[in-house]
């Protein structure tokens, strides 16, 4: 086995500091602008769609203060579909019911969860709002149709972005005397999911 010199030494030790120096530079500040730069193409591309979605609203043929109005109007339907509470949509669900005679028995809000973006381990964010979901269960009693008209109406009417995440259905036959008719009617459990930014 041969001995190492000493310039043999300083070189293997030089070139220690360097590969240590160069690893230092790589994780420290080459990966992090890396990553910094992806983000801020990701945003670019995000923010040019939306210029692209926004440049289409746009008609030639209308007038500028039209189209502005026009997409005015458009951004305050999306608001309207992200309220602050779900106090009004819990009233809406209740009068909406009301309406087409199901008998509502409970309507039991769930604690709110954060929605969070699937690539990153941050809460979604709309126009610095944090977007949160709140699953509410109704226990109501009503007869097919009513409960079609129902969650057709909860779909077109309700003022929150809403999902119809579950539906039991018990049936109970139940004689309607005016009718002289043999019905079902049923016992159901509606779990619907409603969006909020708050």
């Amino acid at each position: 086995m041969e001995k190492i010199s000493l310039n043999q030494k300083k070189i293997l030790i030089q070139l220690g500091i360097f590969i240590v120096a160069l690893s230092l530079v790589w994780f420290f500040l080459y990966l992090p602008s890396i990553k910094s730069a992806d983000k801020a193409r990701k945003e670019l591309s995000a923010i040019e769609k939306e210029i692209g979605e926004i440049e289409s609203m746009l008609d030639d043929s209308v007038p500028i203060d039209e189209s502005l109005i026009q997409l005015k109007e458009k951004s305050e339907k999306l608001d309207n579909l992200f309220p602050d509470k779900e106090e009004e949509t819990l009233r809406a669900i209740s009068e909406f019911a009301q309406k087409l005679n199901i008998n509502i028995v409970s309507i039991k809000p769930q604690q709110k969860k954060i929605i969070w973006k699937k690539e990153e381990e941050e809460a979604l964010q709309v126009d610095g709002k944090i977007c949160q979901s709140v699953t509410v269960s109704i226990q109501m009693t009503s007869f097919y149709q009513d409960l079609v008209k129902y969650i057709e109406m909860l779909d077109k009417e309700l003022p929150a972005f809403m999902v119809v995440e579950s539906v039991k259905l018990i049936k109970d036959k139940v004689r309607v005397r005016e009718l002289k008719l043999n019905r079902d009617r049923l016992n159901v459990t509606l779990n619907i999911g409603i969006y909020l930014l708050s």
